[in-house]
């Protein structure tokens, strides 16, 4: 949304990426490629929107872009502001289970309201000191905070008498901040016309998140409300990396290229949090937790690509990575009738490992085209999967992280058949993808309080089939189908907590069919009208100690546009039929549990923008890779 789309060649979405992109995540690489345009002038947009959630309160964006080139710079500069508001809520059932017989059950009611509002800026130079070298010079930065208030009315029945053993309601207030920032300077040598170039990078970036909770519960007993908690929980995460990178590029030919470079990553997590009791007015040990967290990643990469016959394209790749980590938790526990303040270094080994790619493509007669491809994957456990912090949030429900994760590692086969027609194209992929040490978010009972953390569980693989077809209709509508049906298989598995006395649960080897699709529909109402519908639905699937069950939306979008298309008004529903729920029946000793839950309903927006300048891009421009690839598994900051 920062972009201006006439400065955007193409959006690549890369299932399979190379060796020489960042292998973390198991989803894949979204890579925005721009125009290379050099013609002088200036481009700009300001736009100003309003956004609706069900049940919450307005939210508004404002913002404007302005672009400039000439033959020798390009200045892009954009400000904005953004401020949304979302409803979300849970229903919660969870039986407190001994051997086959129900003990007790708790019914959970929870309602939230959540408020957002920043300013976020970017801005960037491009200085070309001659046609072959080009030094940039960017940065984003984003400040603001977010929060608001929640409720949950919690039930304990006992299931024998049916009778309630204990009510109260838990009273939420949390106000946090959200800072973000970064910068890189980068520099460019195109060595020569075969399109040989050389870039380097170093970036730095920054961000902050947290706040305090201010957390009432009130006991409910033969009609009288009793305030037995009064906590101020407070949070703070920062998150500080540098990043250097080299890419080099050797192009022998249209059809044959080496490609080399270099990747380090350095990065400091710091997570300190405590609470104090305004009832006690003390501090509350059991809730103090200090965690800080660094690590650094090292990388090389060579991928050579060539042609044979005209029809027949390989590139084969090796990535090799260095990853070395450590950390410093510090906690007050509870040990011989005293609180202890504990200093626990977690030691790490370094790990290397090799990540292959193989990518073969054979070029038949009349647009038909066979790829095969093969990549080595990895998935780092980040955020509040390592962050060793106890959010006491949910009184019944207590979550942290574990800092001793190992990381999950993927691998991925797939043979695509292509097939493209004046108006129609199809690709048909078969694939098998397979994670071991599977990170899983796992839940157990600890003295009647049921705690969620994440674990290194498990095997699993999915195979199946994969079709995407995009057809022209009648001139007027575009039509992108895609469908995915594939079979889940899960090793067999079991976890033991960390209480005295340990309890080990099992969980057996499952597997099931799943599937989903998607349809997107770009329909032509008229000259300045045209509207988009998409649909998408997912059939049940499993996950670590249960399932999820099916989920559908529908979104809508309208454009109209005025002025030779200089002014545009925008209008969008999300999720329309306000069905974009999440449940789940979980299980494990202990407890049976079904979920039903939602961050927000259905959403409406109105946007109006209005685009001036004198610069329009020029068709065949040559395109330029943007050095930002972004990861389609990013963690959203520090939790």
């Amino acid at each position: 949304q920062q972009m201006p789309a006439e400065s955007i060649e193409t959006i690549e979405v890369m299932t399979n990426p190379s060796a020489k992109f960042n292998p973390e995540g198991t989803a894949g690489i979204i890579n925005i490629v721009l125009k290379k345009n050099r013609k002088a002038g200036y481009y700009g947009s300001v736009s100003a929107g309003i956004m609706y959630a069900d049940g919450a309160k307005p939210g508004g964006t404002l913002g404007g872009n302005i672009s400039y080139s000439n033959n020798k710079i390009d200045v892009n500069m954009n400000i904005g502001y953004r401020g949304m508001s979302f409803k979300g809520g849970s229903l919660t059932d969870r039986y407190n289970l001994s051997g086959i017989d129900t003990l007790s059950l708790l019914s959970q009611n929870s309602n939230t309201t959540r408020a957002y509002g920043g300013i976020f800026f970017r801005g960037g130079i491009d200085y070309h000191i001659n046609d072959k070298h080009t030094i940039s010079l960017s940065g984003f930065g984003m400040t603001g905070s977010g929060g608001g208030p929640s409720s949950t009315h919690n039930i304990f029945t006992n299931y024998a008498t049916q009778t309630i053993s204990r009510e109260y309601i838990r009273d939420i207030n949390d106000n946090g901040m959200r800072q973000s920032m970064n910068t890189s300077l980068d520099y460019k040598w195109d060595i020569d016309k075969k399109g040989s170039n050389l870039m380097a990078s170093v970036s730095y970036s920054g961000h902050k998140r947290g706040g305090t909770d201010y957390i009432k519960q009130t006991d409910v007993l033969n009609g009288v409300d009793t305030v037995t908690q009064n906590i101020s929980q407070t949070a703070v995460g920062t998150n500080k990396e540098w990043l250097f990178k080299v890419d080099f590029t050797k192009k022998f030919s249209e059809s044959s290229r080496i490609e080399a470079g270099w990747q380090s990553t350095l990065q400091q997590r710091l997570s300190p949090a405590s609470a104090f009791d305004s009832l006690l007015n003390k501090n509350i040990e059991a809730y103090f937790n200090k965690f800080d967290y660094n690590e650094q990643i090292h990388a090389a990469y060579l991928t050579y690509g060539t042609r044979f016959f005209e029809k027949l394209s390989v590139q084969a790749g090796l990535r090799a990575e260095y990853f070395t980590r450590s950390a410093v938790n510090t906690q007050n526990k509870f040990e011989n009738s005293v609180w202890e303040t504990t200093i626990e270094p977690i030691a790490f080994k370094p790990a290397f490992r090799v990540f292959p790619s193989v990518y073969l493509s054979y070029t038949l007669p009349e647009n038909n085209e066979l790829q095969l491809n093969y990549t080595s994957r990895i998935n780092r456990p980040r955020g509040r999967q390592i962050n060793t912090f106890h959010d006491y949030s949910d009184s019944t429900k207590i979550s942290y992280g574990d800092a001793t994760l190992s990381p999950e590692y993927g691998n991925s086969l797939e043979f695509n058949y292509l097939k493209s027609w004046n108006a129609h194209s199809l690709s048909a992929s078969v694939y098998y993808r397979s994670t071991d040490q599977g990170i899983e978010a796992v839940q157990f009972i600890n003295n009647g309080t049921m705690e969620s953390t994440y674990m290194n569980l498990t095997r699993s693989s999915s195979s199946g089939v994969e079709l995407v077809a995009k057809d022209r209709l009648f001139k007027i509508v575009n039509l992108t189908t895609s469908l995915n049906l594939y079979y889940y298989q899960r090793d067999s598995t079991s976890y033991t907590n960390k209480y005295e006395p340990p309890v080990t649960t099992i969980i057996p080897a499952r597997q099931n069919f799943s599937w989903n699709g998607r349809m997107m529909a770009n329909i032509v109402l008229g000259k300045t009208t045209s509207a988009q519908i998409t649909g998408e639905y997912s059939a049940p699937r499993l996950i670590a100690q249960g399932s999820e069950t099916a989920s559908y939306s529908i979104d809508l979008g309208l454009r109209q546009t005025f002025f030779n298309r200089n002014l545009s008004l925008n209008f969008m529903a999300r999720d329309l039929l306000n069905s974009r729920k999440r449940n789940s029946i979980t299980s494990g000793n202990g407890f049976y549990e079904t979920s039903e839950s939602y961050f927000h309903g259905r959403m409406l927006g109105l946007t109006v923008t209005y685009n001036f300048g004198n610069m329009k891009p020029k068709a065949g421009d040559r395109k330029k890779n943007d050095a930002n690839n972004v990861d389609m598994n990013m963690d959203g900051g520090m939790d």
